[in-house]
């Protein structure tokens, strides 16, 4: 990314500020990384099932319920209206005060990023 972005002499720089933030991880810290991405794959794994198993019962059952052997409903699939959007650009361009008045920045939160 570094060669598609910048110069040769200031990729050379970049580099090595990369190269002074690097720190030693300890055994504790690199178990934990790669635990953190092995189960990360696992969980994508899993979603990618989820959602293959939704569409095999909607391809087999739309617009239908399913009822079990004891009365209670097993599956329902309903489709729904897509939600409406709105447009905070547009609106703040047009209504300045109004957008300062009834909008607000969400609560920071903490973001884990492994690369």
């Amino acid at each position: 990314m570094l060669e598609t972005r910048f110069p040769a002499e200031r990729r050379v720089e970049l580099k090595a500020e990369i190269q002074k933030r690097e720190i030693t991880l300890s055994p504790a810290q690199v178990l934990m990384i790669r635990l953190y991405r092995r189960y990360k794959q696992i969980a994508k794994r899993i979603d990618e099932r989820i959602e293959k198993a939704k569409s095999d019962i909607l391809a087999i059952a739309p617009e239908e319920e399913w009822t079990g052997l004891d009365g209670e409903k097993k599956v329902v699939s309903v489709s729904f209206q897509s939600r409406t959007g709105f447009d905070l650009e547009n609106f703040t361009r047009d209504y300045p005060e109004l957008a300062r008045e009834y909008t607000s920045k969400g609560i920071p939160f903490p973001v884990v990023r492994l690369h």
